[in-house]
């Protein structure tokens, strides 16, 4: 080093504390409880993005009959990122394939559609959800190789549709029983090809889950 401390090979930091020491460069007294330390992280501004998007939403209501009112909403997001600059003269830059997941693994579009449906004391809701196609490096496996497209286990998912349903009545005012199924028909994503090969039948990162249909049931009290 700059101060011609000579340390033994593939040092430990152990090793090297008591080499600095010895020579007067440091006190490892200063140092205690780092011994073991082989490792460390921090925060740094080594890549830039940009990310851009269109958000859009519209609602109305109407009454198809008396004592009833129907409410709709439209809501879409259209979101691009790009990065920018990926850091490569710096001390980590961002890999290729790391780069396209923060590209790529959110879809671009998303929307919703909801009707909620009122009459007298029933209430009933139905969402129909979308979520546009998207990319998973699975596993996390990225890499900076250009015939991989920075990813070893790349998948390309398409988009998929959901559907909620709910149902309320008030007992008595202010007391409403709810029940209610969140992906009604058992919407899964595309599977990932790599199931028989690393386990997860769908891709971890997919928008619109991978659980299947959700069935629950409530008690609200508005007191």
């Amino acid at each position: 080093g700059e101060q011609g401390v000579a340390l033994p090979a593939d040092p430990t930091t152990q090793t090297a504390l008591f080499a600095l020491d010895n020579a007067g460069a440091l006190n490892a007294a200063d140092f205690a409880g780092s011994e073991e330390l082989v490792s460390f992280g921090f925060f740094q501004n080594a890549f830039d993005t940009r990310t851009q998007g269109i958000d859009v939403v519209a609602s109305t209501d109407y009454s198809f009959y008396g004592n009833s009112n129907t409410d709709f909403a439209l809501a879409f997001n259209w979101t691009d990122t790009e990065v920018t600059d990926r850091g490569l003269d710096t001390a980590a830059p961002l890999s290729l394939g790391r780069a396209r997941q923060l590209e790529e693994n959110t879809p671009a579009t998303r929307g919703n559609l909801t009707i909620n449906h009122f009459h007298g004391p029933f209430r009933g809701l139905a969402r129909v959800n979308y979520w546009g196609s998207f990319f998973e490096c699975h596993l996390d496996d990225v890499n900076d190789d250009p015939a991989q497209n920075g990813c070893g286990l790349p998948i390309d998912a398409g988009a998929q549709i959901t559907v909620d349903l709910e149902a309320a009545y008030e007992v008595v005012e202010g007391v409403q029983l709810i029940a209610g199924v969140q992906n009604a028909f058992d919407s899964f994503p595309d599977e990932n090809p790599f199931a028989g090969i690393v386990g997860s039948l769908y891709p971890a990162t997919a928008p619109g889950g991978f659980s299947g249909g959700l069935y629950y049931f409530k008690l609200r009290a508005d007191l």
